[in-house]
């Protein structure tokens, strides 16, 4: 299996599109590599500029974040939700809906959407390189 280029120079005629092409055999990555390189897809590539492709260290990266974010998001919006539903407001809201609180809480629990981007980070050691550029979105 041959191995990207890490990084790779504009050259005149070269498209976003054409460049998801000829890298990662997709013309559709161009949104991918626009997203990673923080390129305004409304821009023309600069000819001699310098596009960056991910690589496994980068992705493995940007899923633990992911992960650490929704987790600490998921005890945020437990803990505020919580605090909603003790109030007097929220008790009426939820008894007139005919809500349960608990379930309620368990529908707004985001574990495991953190549990799901871990299993997606273990399966990076093992994906073909041309795969992490839609990954890192």
């Amino acid at each position: 299996m041959s191995t990207l280029p890490k990084i790779i120079e504009v050259k005149a005629g070269d498209t976003l599109s054409s460049l998801a092409y000829e890298i990662l055999g997709d013309y559709s990555s161009w949104k991918e590599l626009a997203y990673f390189n923080n390129l305004n897809i409304f821009d023309e590539l600069k000819v001699g500029s310098s596009i960056k492709i991910p690589i496994k260290e980068e992705v493995q990266k940007v899923l633990d974040s992911a992960s650490s974010e929704i987790t600490e998001l998921n005890g945020e919006v437990q803990s505020v939700v919580k605090e909603i539903l003790d109030t007097r407001a929220g008790k009426s809201i939820t008894k007139l809906l005919g809500v349960d609180n608990t379930q309620l809480l368990k529908d707004l629990d985001l574990s495991s959407l953190a549990k799901g981007v871990n299993n997606l980070s273990k399966q990076v050691m093992d994906a073909p390189e041309w795969s992490y550029v839609s990954w890192v979105l």
